[in-house]
Order: C-alpha cells, then sequence, then structure tokens
C-alpha cells in the first residue's frame, strides 16, 4: 500500500496518498515500512502547504528512526531533508539549520562503512523483532553485509599497498 501511495504523490493525487499514508501510520509499528510511509507523508503534507501536521509528521518520524537505531541510513537524511523543508516553508530557518548542521555533523563524524554497517545491522535486527524476517530485515541486513565486505576488501588492499611501497 506504501507504494501505491507513494504511486499517487507522484502522479499529485496528494489526497489519496495523505488517506493511504495516514491508514498505514495509525499504529506506529516501529518498523522501516512505517518509517518510510512517515517521510512519503510529512512529504504529502508539505505539498499540500499543511506545514504544521507536516513538522509534526517529521518529528515523529525523527524519534522512530531514533528509536529503530538506524542513524546514518538514507531514511534518516530524507527526514532531516523534509524537516528542514518544513520548517523552511514555515519561515523557521534557525530550526531548519539546526536540523542540517546535525545531519552534516553525523555525516562527518559516521562516515566509515563499518559505521553504516553497523547502523543497516541495528536496522535489521529492529525489523526483524517488530516484525519478523520480513524483506525488509534481510534487504537491510544484505546491505550491512555487503558494506562489511567492502570495509575488509579496502583494509586489506590498504595494508598490501603500505607492504608494497615498503
Amino acid at each position: 500500500m506504501r507504494i501505491k501511495a507513494e504511486a499517487q504523490r507522484a502522479v499529485g493525487d496528494l489526497e489519496s496518498a495523505v488517506a493511504i499514508l495516514e491508514a498505514l501510520t495509525e499504529d506506529l509499528s516501529p518498523d522501516m515500512n512505517t518509517l518510510r510511509a512517515l517521510i512519503t507523508l510529512c512529504r504529502c503534507y508539505c505539498e499540500r502547504d499543511q506545514l504544521t501536521k507536516a513538522v509534526a509528521t517529521g518529528d515523529l518520524a525523527q524519534r522512530m528512526a531514533a528509536r529503530l537505531g538506524i542513524g546514518g541510513l538514507g531514511e534518516t537524511l530524507q527526514i532531516a531533508a523534509v524537516r528542514a523543508e518544513a520548517l523552511l516553508r514555515r519561515g523557521d530557518q534557525d530550526a531548519a539549520a539546526v536540523i542540517c548542521r546535525e545531519v552534516l555533523d553525523g555525516l562527518v563524524g559516521d562516515g566509515s562503512q563499518l559505521s553504516s554497517a553497523t547502523s543497516y545491522w541495528r536496522a535489521s535486527i529492529s525489523e526483524s523483532a517488530a516484525n519478523g524476517a520480513t524483506p525488509a530485515a534481510i534487504e537491510l541486513a544484505k546491505v550491512a553485509h555487503t558494506l562489511i565486505d567492502i570495509a575488509e576488501r579496502r583494509t586489506t588492499i590498504d595494508h598490501l599497498t603500505k607492504l608494497s611501497t615498503a
């Protein structure tokens, strides 16, 4: 249903998209699907100039992301972007700037593949604990493993490079 709502939003049918998304987020299950629905709902509210609802929904999504332990994932950046947009449109440039600075600080301090892998792994565990071995949980775990593999290969290449130049 979330994908249908995103399609409705993409073709400009915000009323249908909002109706679907509000139903999907009614129980606020702490999982990735609900989080993604909240992000899209926040975007819809922004596009409809319902800025108070957009800010409240963005804040709710931010709290859910923190609860899921997914700092550093794309969803975290999407939440920050839509929250900042809603605040800017509402005229609160200072609060929007704070959100942007926090995100940038987080990216600078958390830029390694291993830290990103940890975030994906935590998200996978949260999703699995909430809903079982869903496709989303499995997808998140696969991304975590891929990032770990990349980090290990990079470490091996760096080590071999140092040996060859010594």
